[in-house]
């Protein structure tokens, strides 16, 4: 039989097919009937398809001269190397360019050598194996698993070959226990707060194509909704889940049993889905005149752009969308409006809001950090001067770049806080400042509190059926380690002074604990009233009244002529309360009480 080529444009069939890779199935798909059967050609162009008589592939063209292809181990990612020219460089590079089977671009990485000639994966797809002149390089390949983190639970996703679909598996990192859901299409996962939205495709027996489902940390859904755009991408905040295609952007308002936009959802106003076109540049006035008039429909333009949607993030108040020109897009939140664009000299692939939104980090496709100041006064009529300039502190952010990030997270309490990953180190950049590198390989869950949580996937997807507790890593930004080293070796004086100099709440409440275990109240309220913990201060009150009791007390036996042992009923007392969790202060105080009523002759 002969295969039908459609990946090869009319006057150009005499292109040579470099490579070609059929994936077996053994590791299961990720998706049911998804594309396994890839042939290149060395004019960068290359076609997926189901099966050999598939008369619908997946075209893809990569705009290099291509020279291999190769799947990953699960059929998930596709490998095509060859040489092409970046936009940071003025002759062509050697460059491995990664897709999904739908074609999807992933990320481009830049190769060193004069001539590439070939790539293979190793058994779990964390390493490639590259070809290179006389040379064999290695490189480290970190997953884009569809993951997320919230409420103690991390939820990620994996495929098995006995099951269609892909099961998603709610791990609940405190009890150890996990709650699996299968979903028959995927296509993307968020979380904010108390839940989580997966975007998925829906069954064919629905009359719309795709569908957000709202589930709870035991995988319970709480809300759902149905649209005829693909969610490519999903981002969400307290209130509203963001969907957008290549084309269409959708912001849903949700609803939870403890939201507190329930509220207003079962007023007067009525909850629907808004829907918006990327070319479009919406004021915010229709959401108004469909707030007065319930009849009033918005018209959305569904045409196909020339410019697609490639990311998304979004904040309380408000929403960023990249395209694949460099453009971001700036919306404001609860009422649409496009407020500003942004102009980046690359394509960027992840974008994430700091926790005031006035500050953007940006990763391109080639792996470049990049930050983007969202508070400078920018004029609407020059685009061309809104890309990456000074922030707050006036540091030209400008020549700011870290090169092979491939993951990031900004401190939920601090703006000034962001953790990346770097190959295989975790640096966090205390205004835009490195700290020194921590070693590790996990994705980062959350950053509070001045500690890390990440959780070490890859191994997680060796065994998914059974996470382990060793596969959480908790880690500590060096303000916290150097002020624990501090009390340790030299005391609380020189601990107060280096505090100061790097305030954070979870440094006095540190320093506020260690004055506590040293019976220094003084020190101790000091510290609980400057990180504004008002039930510490109360605590420490209490502290100060019994202690002045068992002062009276003390006296009263003297005057009494009594045996001296209740003299030291104080002492026995703190030794009591020191053995305590001084965070949990209601324990503390049934203890106090239940000293209290102990008689002299009482052994404790």
């Amino acid at each position: 039989m002969k295969l039908g080529v459609l990946c090869v444009p009319v006057g150009l069939e005499e292109m040579q097919v470099i490579g070609m890779d059929w994936y077996d199935g053994r590791h299961g798909y990720v998706e049911e009937n998804c594309p396994v059967l890839a042939i290149c050609f060395d004019n960068g162009c290359m076609q997926i398809m189901k099966e050999e008589n598939d008369d619908a592939p997946v075209l893809i063209d990569t705009g290099m001269a291509a020279v291999c292809c190769s799947w990953n181990h699960n059929g998930s990612v596709i490998a095509v190397t060859g040489t092409m020219q970046l936009s940071s460089d003025s002759k062509d590079s050697n460059v491995i360019q990664f897709f999904t089977p739908f074609g999807e671009h992933l990320r481009t990485l830049k190769i060193p050598g004069r001539e590439v000639s070939c790539c293979v994966w190793d058994g779990s797809s964390l390493r490639l194996a590259l070809a290179v002149n006389s040379h064999i390089f290695f490189a480290n390949i970190r997953p884009h698993y569809r993951w997320t983190y919230f409420e103690h639970t991390v939820v990620y996703c994996y495929n098995r070959p006995d099951k269609h679909g892909t099961i998603v598996s709610f791990w609940d990192i405190t009890n150890n226990e996990c709650y699996n859901k299968l979903v028959k299409y995927l296509l993307g996962i968020a979380s904010f707060g108390e839940h989580c939205v997966l975007a998925t495709k829906a069954d064919d027996s629905s009359t719309s194509q795709f569908s957000l489902i709202l589930c709870n940390a035991i995988s319970t859904p709480v809300d759902s909704k149905y649209m005829d755009i693909e969610p490519l991408w999903v981002s969400m905040n307290s209130s509203y889940v963001c969907a957008a295609s290549r084309d269409n952007f959708l912001l849903w308002q949700y609803k939870t049993p403890k939201s507190r936009s329930t509220i207003h959802i079962s007023s007067s106003r009525h909850r629907k889905e808004r829907l918006y076109h990327i070319d479009d540049s919406p004021s915010g006035i229709a959401e108004v005149i469909q707030d007065l008039d319930r009849s009033y429909e918005m018209s959305t333009n569904m045409q196909a752009t020339a410019d697609p949607i490639c990311c998304l993030t979004v904040s309380d108040n408000m929403l960023i969308i990249g395209r694949e020109s460099g453009t971001l897009q700036r919306y404001s939140l609860p009422q649409v409006a496009l407020t500003n664009r942004y102009n980046l000299n690359c394509c960027p692939y992840e974008v994430a809001i700091n926790c005031n939104s006035m500050c953007l980090a940006v990763i391109d496709v080639t792996g470049i950090l990049h930050f983007l100041n969202l508070e400078a006064s920018t004029s609407s009529d020059d685009n061309s001067n809104m890309s990456l300039i000074k922030n707050v502190n006036n540091k030209d952010l400008s020549k700011f770049e870290r090169k092979d990030v491939w993951a990031m997270k900004w401190a939920t309490d601090n703006s000034e806080l962001i953790a990346i990953m770097e190959k295989t180190r975790m640096y966090v950049l205390k205004e835009f400042e490195p700290e020194e590198p921590i070693v590790s390989s996990g994705y980062i869950c959350s950053f509070q509190d001045l500690e890390i949580r990440a959780v070490l996937l890859d191994e997680i997807m060796q065994n998914p059926d059974r996470p382990l507790a060793e596969h959480i890593l908790d880690l500590e930004v060096k303000s916290l380690r150097d002020t624990r080293d501090l009390l340790v070796k030299v005391g609380i004086s020189e601990a107060t002074a280096f505090v100061e100099e790097h305030f954070h709440p979870r440094l006095w409440r540190l320093l506020a604990e260690a004055a506590l275990q040293n019976l220094d109240l003084e020190a101790a309220e000091a510290s609980y009233v400057r990180c504004s913990d008002y039930s510490g201060i109360q605590f420490i009150k209490r502290l100060y009244n019994i202690e002045t009791a068992f002062e009276m007390n003390e006296l009263e036996s003297q005057d009494s002529n009594e045996e001296a042992d209740n003299i030291n009923f104080p002492e026995r007392w703190w030794k009591l309360a020191a053995d305590i969790n001084y965070n949990d202060y209601l324990t503390i105080d049934n203890n106090v009480a239940m000293c209290g009523t102990l008689s002299e002759d009482e052994d404790y």
